[in-house]
């Protein structure tokens, strides 16, 4: 029949019709678990309820998905049971018989998992099915229909599932979502890893809210080394957005080892004029909402730009280095800015002289025509 068919596609990406089919025939086949798999697929994509083709009924009264997917999960958790002949109340053979399945196959793992979730003799297994469940979601691309039956602010989500649940609609691209089940959770410890502390902080810059970010990152910058490159990749990312003074806030103070300070260096000098155009009443620049205003007068904006850029040619390989060559440019715009036109021609003349890269060399000279 098509069941066992569509049984065998269910690891596979397909397109809203196709799940919707496969719904059909579960549920005309008496199969539970391809059934609610295909729903789960379809809440996934947020694709509304009931999923027909029909504009007329399609936001309609529509039923929430969380709604019927609880009542499926459980016809497919009794029938996961007993295909793999496991008995009522034998909770350690339901959950070890899930991790088995796991692997070789997912949904009726999950059913398993969803199955002891509600109906587990004890509120740690309750847990430890409900986060195998949520994991196993996330590592399928099911994150967003995770979120729908457990939504941010429910009463029963302890930390861990909370953080495994937003780390699900992250991976759905939903940050916000993500924050709602972040933002009452404790910052990282100073023994947690740094990957967990800069997704922390990514979630809060993808939804604009850069103070938090900051906020969050400043306790732990023994776990996040200056030089680690998501430190340096979020920080650019906030002066993209606007948020310069905040970039700026969250590389304060930071000291790397000598050879691994330049990334840094670059990355404060950029976020330092970046602050330096937002201050300019000729380029007010793209103010974020999150966003505090100058915290420098343009001209120290510039001038801490000026010295960034310099410290990290001063990091080249040697004088004739593009990029040590690029910064010194970059170094040479600042001080103008900054008023220091003497030392800005200094650095100009240094560029035109040594670079190897005509359209360096031509940036140069043509800056030096001014003077």
């Amino acid at each position: 029949g098509a069941a066992p068919r569509l049984r065998g596609a269910l690891g596979q990406g397909a397109p809203a019709w196709f799940w919707r089919h496969a719904r059909e025939v579960g549920r005309a086949a008496g199969d539970p678990v391809l059934a609610v798999e295909a729903g789960l697929r379809l809440a996934a994509a947020g694709e509304p309820f009931p999923a027909s083709g029909d504009a007329r009924t399609r936001d309609r009264d529509p039923v929430p998905w969380a709604d019927v997917l609880r009542a499926e999960l459980r016809d497919a958790a009794v029938a996961a049971a007993t295909d793999r002949q496991l008995l009522t109340g034998d909770d350690f053979g339901w959950i070890d018989e899930a991790g088995r399945l796991a692997a070789s196959d997912p949904p009726r793992a999950r059913a398993l998992f969803a199955g002891m979730a509600t109906t587990g003799a004890t509120a740690g297994t309750r847990e430890h099915a409900r986060l195998q469940w949520v994991i196993s979601m996330r590592e399928s691309g099911l994150g967003r229909a995770a979120t729908l039956l457990f939504p941010p602010g429910a009463s029963d989500l302890s930390p861990d599932l909370a953080r495994q649940l937003g780390a699900a609609a992250a991976s759905a691209g939903q940050p916000d979502v993500a924050i709602g089940y972040w933002r009452s959770l404790p910052g990282p410890g100073g023994g947690e890893d740094r990957a967990w502390a800069l997704t922390l902080a990514q979630a809060f810059v993808d939804t604009g809210e850069h103070d938090e970010a900051v906020r969050r990152l400043r306790p732990v910058a023994g776990v996040v080394p200056a030089a680690d490159p998501g430190l340096i990749a979020l920080a650019e990312r906030m002066i993209d957005a606007g948020a310069a003074a905040q970039a700026l806030a969250l590389l304060e103070g930071r000291v790397a080892p000598a050879g691994l300070m330049r990334p840094l260096q670059l990355a404060r000098a950029r976020a330092a004029e970046a602050e330096g155009l937002l201050g300019r009443p000729d380029r007010p620049g793209r103010v974020y909402p999150s966003a505090r205003g100058p915290i420098l007068p343009p001209e120290a904006a510039f001038a801490l730009a000026a010295a960034g850029f310099l410290a990290a040619a001063a990091a080249a390989p040697g004088p004739g280095d593009a990029a040590g060559l690029e910064a010194r440019l970059r170094a040479a715009r600042n001080l103008e800015r900054a008023g220091s036109r003497a030392a800005a021609r200094s650095e100009y003349e240094a560029v035109a002289r040594q670079s190897r890269e005509p359209g360096l060399r031509d940036l140069a000279r043509r800056a030096l025509s001014a003077y």
